[in-house]
């Protein structure tokens, strides 16, 4: 990459909207040839190149390596609509939709049928039974029991969190579950930073595109790719995480299966515009007000990432796919 050349992008509406406003300094907090993320003192923003994980914070360019562009400096300008870093700017020139699609809460039960057991028993055993069957049960002490539990940016106990608010906002069900009151600033205070972004990402229907592949696929019994292949897909990115979202979809599906909609009736009104073939609805924005963000204060060898042979958030990659 030449010094200063401007790299176009893609990326959710969430970070177009934090991207286009007035410019402000914003500090590396993780730098690697996948992926940089950046703390603007609210949220954590990433560029990602080519083999980086699509987290819904992040734009999204096609270099095969983000050396050239950050240079050696630990701070960057993020406003206005770019992101100037020492050897370039980003620029977003395209929007992606990554929001999860609707889920009928009627139909949890089969799809909770077609999902299977797809996670390993090795991942749930990291996690406390009681604070995984809290959640099952939205139980409203289950999220302060998983937040910030586990190591790296995005500790599995939030990853499993994440998997679970995205499917119950699929369903139109967040806003009625006690959970969505327990999930508060001094909950998010519990984790790193990028993990808190993730979090509030997920509460607007804001995910990976495998995690949004995945629930397409559970959604009809026939579908464009088995669930089977989209689960074995997540399992694969990054070292926990993918697996830690797949295990709070089972966690949300199986409350949503013993907690049916009266007639089936199926509400899609907090967060995110979901994605379907039914009539087009009205985004409706969320009016909940906003979490403060708390800095990430853990040692830089908790920050550590484990990289993908796909989508990486450091400079080696590996045989899975990194966690956010």
């Amino acid at each position: 990459m030449s010094e200063r050349s401007s790299v176009a992008a893609a990326a959710t509406t969430w970070v177009r909207e934090r991207i286009a406003r007035p410019s402000r300094p914003a500090e590396i907090v993780h730098r690697g040839g996948h992926a940089v993320y950046l703390d603007d003192g609210t949220d954590v923003l990433a560029v990602v190149g080519a083999a980086g994980v699509r987290v819904p914070c992040a734009a999204q360019t096609t270099l095969s390596s983000l050396e050239g562009l950050t240079g050696a400096g630990s701070t960057v300008t993020v406003g206005d609509g770019r992101m100037v870093f020492a050897g370039g700017e980003v620029r977003i020139a395209r929007t992606v939709d990554q929001h999860v699609p609707s889920l009928d809460p009627a139909s949890a039960a089969s799809a909770r049928d077609r999902l299977g057991d797809a996670v390993p028993a090795a991942i749930a055993a990291e996690l406390p039974a009681d604070a995984l069957d809290g959640l099952r049960a939205a139980d409203p002490t289950a999220p302060l029991a998983l937040a910030g539990l586990g190591s790296g940016l995005t500790p599995l106990g939030d990853d499993v969190l994440c998997g679970w608010i995205a499917t119950m906002v699929a369903a139109g069900r967040l806003a009625q579950s006690p959970v969505l009151e327990a999930i508060d600033a001094p909950l998010l205070a519990r984790t790193t930073s990028l993990s808190a972004t993730l979090v509030r990402c997920a509460l607007e229907g804001f995910v990976i595109p495998e995690f949004a592949q995945l629930l397409d696929s559970l959604r009809a019994a026939q579908s464009r790719i088995e669930p089977a292949d989209a689960a074995a897909t997540m399992l694969r990115v990054g070292h926990t995480s993918g697996a830690g979202l797949v295990l709070g979809l089972t966690l949300a599906l199986d409350h949503l299966a013993a907690h049916p909609p009266l007639g089936g009736e199926l509400s899609r009104t907090f967060g995110a515009q979901v994605r379907d073939n039914s009539p087009t609805l009205p985004r409706v924005r969320d009016s909940s007000p906003t979490l403060p963000r708390v800095r990430d204060s853990s040692p830089p060898a908790a920050r550590e990432l484990h990289h993908p042979t796909t989508d990486s958030h450091t400079s080696t990659p590996s045989v899975t796919r990194s966690c956010p």
